[in-house]
């Protein structure tokens, strides 16, 4: 098989490049479903902090194989031993239930990694730590990631990330996102987790690319996307005193912001990227206003859920969009659309149909405009994915329309 077609493969198998490209450093042009599941495995245990690292040496007791998978399964029912690994697996993991899940889980490989952490996830069920689904311990959504902090330059910043399809999410009416653990996913309410503290200056962003970071896989480096803006960095740091006088117990505990985080503390790391933001207002970075209107939300969304009284908050919220709206008009069809949306949402659930329908009208002419660009070269894929987008958002506003004098919907959808 040629070096390119199994690149092709493996890109398919794997969906990054430089998963493709640790594959063909550790075992060459060899395509080995064995080797693919157990580099898939280590990204696993990796993404859950169970692991620190990958290397380019395999893990454990993983052997190298140049044959062909057909060969290589052969060769497992003709020598594998199923009574002897089970022996040994016992030794290890001391419950048969625990050898079962083991096997279920691995296969007939021993590897002590895999043995370890799956004592430490049934020493967490037996302690409460971790949720059991239909008999089964539930797995974290969440995983770590390491940023490095682009106005300190500290390299011990730890953020959250979730794991794709691992939860149901439906919105608000404001479009905050609430989540229900899928399948063998317990739930978690990422609004609390989505913003990253940087625990030397507290500077924050849920942003990754407000981040620098490396790549888990081949270390390449990527710089946080306001690197370019020296200015607001170098006003970033000044307001490093402001931050930490604002929030004093942040400021001594390079944990504080770490996981388990309760709503006090994400209310706080919303505050700080709160004031980021306004930096970047300040030095007339685009959709500032949009940024800090979106933050908002999650705060009223978080004290609402805290038995807070939250209803201040939206209305500084629509002050926020009624500004993103105008600032952004014709520059991201998304952004200037979810604006002239929240603003419509945010007056008729305060009572003022009066500001929604002029903003309705606003939304219409936006459309319309789309249209017109679209009917000037209707083979623009570009034109038509941006029509599109605004249609899909006049739809969505004709909808809460309807529901404007319903006020048990509107306080049902908060």
């Amino acid at each position: 098989m040629s070096g390119n077609l199994i690149r092709i493969k493996l890109k398919a198998l794997f969906m990054k490049d430089d998963l493709v490209d640790l594959y063909l450093k550790r075992y060459g042009e060899i395509l080995n479903m064995s080797y693919v599941d157990q580099l898939k495995e280590e990204v696993r245990a990796l993404q859950a902090g169970e692991i620190t690292k990958i290397d380019v040496v395999p893990s454990g007791n993983f052997k190298y194989d140049d044959r062909n998978d057909a060969s290589l399964a052969a060769h497992n029912r003709e020598t594998a031993s199923a009574k002897r690994t089970k022996v040994k697996l016992k030794a290890l993991l001391m419950k048969d239930d625990l050898v079962e899940k083991y096997l279920e889980k691995y296969g007939e490989i021993i590897n002590p990694v895999f043995v370890e952490q799956l004592k430490k996830e049934a020493e967490k069920v037996e302690t409460g730590q971790i949720q059991v689904v239909n008999g089964k311990a539930a797995v974290d959504p969440i995983y770590k990631v390491e940023y490095q902090c682009p106005a300190c330059n500290c390299s011990e910043v730890v953020g959250y990330s979730l794991r794709s399809k691992s939860q149901a999410i439906e919105d608000t009416i404001f479009l905050v996102p609430q989540y229900s653990g899928i399948s063998q996913y317990f739930a978690v309410d990422f609004n609390l987790l989505q913003t990253t503290v940087c625990p030397r200056c507290l500077y924050a962003s849920p942003d990754p690319k407000d981040w620098k970071r490396a790549s888990q896989f081949t270390g390449s480096i990527t710089e946080s996307q306001l690197v370019v803006h020296t200015k607001l960095l170098a006003e970033i740091r000044s307001q490093e005193a402001e931050r930490k006088s604002k929030f004093p117990e942040a400021k001594d505990d390079p944990n504080y912001f770490h996981r388990p985080r309760d709503y006090k503390k994400a209310l706080e790391s919303i505050v700080l990227s709160v004031m980021r933001a306004e930096l970047e207002k300040k030095h007339s970075l685009p959709a500032a206003d949009y940024k800090i209107a979106r933050y908002y939300l999650k705060i009223a969304d978080i004290k609402k859920k805290n038995s807070e009284d939250y209803k201040p908050i939206l209305k500084e919220v629509e002050k926020y969009f009624t500004a993103a709206a105008i600032e952004n008009r014709g520059d991201n069809v998304t952004v200037e659309m979810e604006c002239i949306y929240q603003v419509i949402a945010l007056n008729l659930y305060f009572g003022n149909k009066e500001k929604a329908a002029q903003y309705i009208k606003m939304a219409k002419d936006a459309l319309n405009a789309r249209d017109q660009d679209f009917q000037t070269d209707t083979h623009s894929t570009e034109l038509k994915a941006k029509f599109n987008e605004a249609d899909k958002w006049v739809r969505k506003i004709d909808t809460i329309w309807e529901y404007r004098d319903e006020r048990d919907f509107w306080e049902s959808k908060v």
